[in-house]
């Protein structure tokens, strides 16, 4: 069960929204009854369903691998060293980006190195929570290889085609009404979020458009919000802006409407990828939502356009000296680490 997508007593897993087909074809993933078949000859799951049957398939998976207790916020990995050790320059930046923390070598050790699966188990009893990104939490030695695994996350772990043609009539509508001008996006998290300093009002958000969206001309703004009061945003009409909201799009964009009807759950995936597409863009600090939507900015080239509502934080996507990993999980926002340069075949750091 995904946090906070999952509505309706509904469960979801993550192909339920990413495209498993891409994946697949990247020859990186195999279904759990093919790894079964391989593994034990039987490709059969455990019968039953729900939490009985999901925690009788952890069991049988974790009977077939090598389970770690590895935590993002005490342990840092290091992969690939059986290929050589990293060079001077890739010691340095691991070191600074493992900052205290534990450092693993997990070529280093034989039960690891040989193993025929590793398994990254979760469980809050043990703090083993993977909130953290996959590049704050494991550095490959050779700054090629890093770079290769920070593209697969970029080019197979993709939305679903039905998520993206809905997403992709928005923005088509939004280009369509703002007729040649710049238009912007902002996501507004305010509802149960548990960092107060981030729910701002409506008054620091018309500031921060003030400052970031005006300039620019970027008067039509799209709000990807939880905030179910539209009265909420009245300052920010009365100040000229031009608010357009997900609902507005139902009745004129047909695939919004049909990918809807297969899944409500995709809602806020497809305005992730309205406001990734945004020409301008203020998110809110600590909100993985945001997170998200600012690494497919980053993806796109657009991260000189990528802001934060929050006064003391506004600048920090696109502020270098601010956009260095600070060591430890780095859950509450993305770092250019996971996508700036990645196809640069010439740099030699990580």
């Amino acid at each position: 069960r995904l946090y906070l997508v999952s509505k309706k007593g509904q469960a979801h897993g993550p192909f339920d929204f990413y495209d498993l087909d891409l994946v697949h074809a990247g020859g990186g993933v195999a279904t759990i009854e093919e790894y079964l078949l391989k593994r034990t000859g039987d490709a059969s799951t455990p019968e039953g369903r729900g939490a009985d049957h999901h925690k009788a398939l952890a069991a049988k998976l974790r009977s077939l691998a090598h389970v770690p207790v590895w935590k993002p916020r005490t342990d840092f990995l290091v992969l690939g060293t059986r290929f050589g050790p990293p060079d001077d320059r890739a010691k340095k930046s691991i070191s600074k980006h493992a900052r205290g923390r534990t450092l693993i070598d997990v070529d280093a050790d034989p039960a690891l190195r040989n193993a025929t699966t590793i398994h990254f188990a979760t469980d809050a009893r043990r703090d083993l929570r993977w909130l953290t990104h996959f590049y704050t939490f494991m550095r490959w030695a050779s700054p090629r290889q890093g770079r290769a695994a920070r593209r697969v996350a970029r080019d197979e772990l993709r939305y679903r085609a039905e998520i993206q043609c809905a997403a992709a009539e928005i923005v088509d509508s939004m280009n369509e009404r703002a007729a040649g001008r710049t238009w912007a996006a902002a996501h507004i998290r305010r509802g149960d979020f548990q960092f107060t300093e981030a729910k701002v009002s409506a008054k620091a958000i018309l500031k921060a458009l003030e400052d970031v969206a005006r300039p620019r001309n970027a008067t039509l703004v799209y709000v990807a919000t939880d905030e179910g009061k539209r009265d909420f945003f009245k300052p920010i009409v009365d100040a000229g802006f031009e608010l357009a909201f997900f609902d507005e799009f139902k009745a004129s964009c047909p695939s919004l409407k049909t990918a809807l009807d297969v899944d409500p759950n995709w809602a806020g995936m497809i305005e992730q990828l309205v406001a990734a597409a945004a020409p301008v863009f203020l998110g809110t600090w600590w909100s993985t939502f945001t997170g998200y939507i600012t690494r497919v900015r980053g993806y796109r080239g657009l991260r000189s356009e990528t802001f934060y509502v929050l006064p003391k934080y506004r600048d920090a996507f696109i502020d270098e000296k601010a956009s260095k990993p600070p060591g430890g999980a780095a859950w509450w926002r993305e770092w250019p680490t996971g996508f700036a340069d990645i196809d640069d075949e010439s740099r030699s750091d990580v």
